[in-house]
């Protein structure tokens, strides 16, 4: 009986490093309210992060209006690319959210096998 749940113990290891087909995050470009390290767009609220994957200062920032083009995760983190201040207030009729992909693929491109060379019959 051992064997079979250190079996399914070991599958789910397993099964747990793979990571989810929805799991590649996308091209986005979104503009809102800039608080902390959070940005309020619409009915959104996503997690600024850098390339580090570090939180956002908030600095000089908190209260404006800033447009930010960047990758967004499914678990609601936007790594900033680009960010530009829009207005020195949160001005909430600017709010705008937009997938820059049509359609998005959120899953890992299929790797294809390499190609073989025809065999040809022939004289040598």
């Amino acid at each position: 009986m051992s064997t079979g749940f250190s079996f399914s113990v070991a599958a789910v290891l397993v099964m747990a490093s793979v990571p989810a087909a929805a799991s590649m995050p996308v091209p986005v470009t979104a503009i809102g309210c800039y608080s902390g390290n959070m940005l309020e767009s619409g009915k959104s609220r996503l997690r600024l992060v850098d390339r580090n994957q570090r939180p956002m200062p908030a600095g000089t920032l908190a209260g404006k209006t800033v447009s930010v083009e960047g990758m967004l995760t499914p678990d609601g983190r936007l790594t900033v690319v680009e960010l530009t201040v829009v207005d020195d207030r949160c001005r909430r009729k600017l709010h705008s959210f937009e997938f820059l992909c049509s359609p998005c693929s959120t899953t890992a491109p299929r790797q294809r096998a390499p190609a073989r060379p025809s065999r040809t019959t022939g004289s040598r």
